[in-house]
This record gives C-alpha cells, sequence and structure tokens, in this order.
C-alpha cells in the first residue's frame, strides 16, 4: 500500500498540516472490509469482482487489478499509482496460473490455517507456517 514520509514540513489544500517526518498511509484494510465498500467482507468470494464487472456495461473495465479506483487501490492512485502494474500482474498470473497447474498443496492438519501478522499498513500470512507441496501426477 502507498506509504509516504515528509521530507518538509507540508500543508495540504484544505489545511491540514503534516510535519517533517511523518509517515502517511492509507488504512486499505479496513477500507475494504467496510461493508458499504466491500458487501459482505468476511466472506470469501472469489467471484465478487468479476460479477461486479459483468453486472452493468459500465462497469465492463472496472474491478481489474491493474485499474486505478479510489475504493480499490492495491497498486495505489492518481498521479503516484504504480506504473509496473500491468507487468506485475501479468507475472503473478503466470506464477500462480503455473503452481496451480503443475502442483498440489496443503495446510498441516496439526497446525490449521495460518495466522495473520499486521505490519504497519501490510496483511501477511505467518512466515514461520508450515505448508505441504507436491508435485501432480
Amino acid at each position: 500500500m502507498p506509504q509516504r514520509q515528509a521530507m518538509v514540513p507540508l500543508t495540504l489544500k484544505d489545511g491540514t498540516h503534516i510535519p517533517a517526518g511523518t509517515r502517511v498511509s492509507f488504512a486499505n484494510y479496513q477500507h475494504q472490509n467496510d461493508p458499504s465498500v466491500t458487501p459482505d467482507p468476511g466472506l470469501f468470494d472469489p467471484l465478487r469482482c468479476y460479477r461486479k464487472r459483468h453486472s452493468t456495461a459500465e462497469l465492463k473495465n472496472k474491478f481489474q487489478a491493474v485499474q486505478l479506483d479510489p475504493d480499490i487501490n492495491p497498486f495505489g492512485h492518481g498521479t503516484q499509482a504504480c506504473p509496473g502494474r500491468y507487468f506485475a500482474v501479468a507475472e503473478i498470473k503466470f506464477i500462480m496460473a503455473r503452481l496451480l497447474r503443475d502442483y498440489e498443496f496443503k495446510f498441516l492438519e496439526t497446525q490449521g490455517k495460518p495466522k495473520w501478522i499486521h505490519a504497519d499498513e501490510n496483511l501477511v500470512n505467518d512466515p514461520g507456517a508450515k505448508m505441504m507441496m507436491r508435485k501432480r501426477k
């Protein structure tokens, strides 16, 4: 998620003053899990954005991983958005397709699903968690 540090004191158009050295970020996890932004945020729905995109003709090109939108912004928004997002998304798709085609995955039964770890505004799986992986037959 975009995170910046003010190198010099800065006053925004609305009068908000940001002292030098202040880190500024966006609470993306909380925003994305707000029911007014994402209906049923606790429910795993892998086709959520697909259905939104196909609900009307105007939304055909919205809700894609590379699109910039104030409500869905994994690559930032506006002039500070990541210029390499198209390449990054294509690479992720290639890697995931290869992994899913060639391998099987399973969490250890004694461990269960890994816990989430918060690091600043980032949310990641426990890096110490174990997963079994084998080549498909």
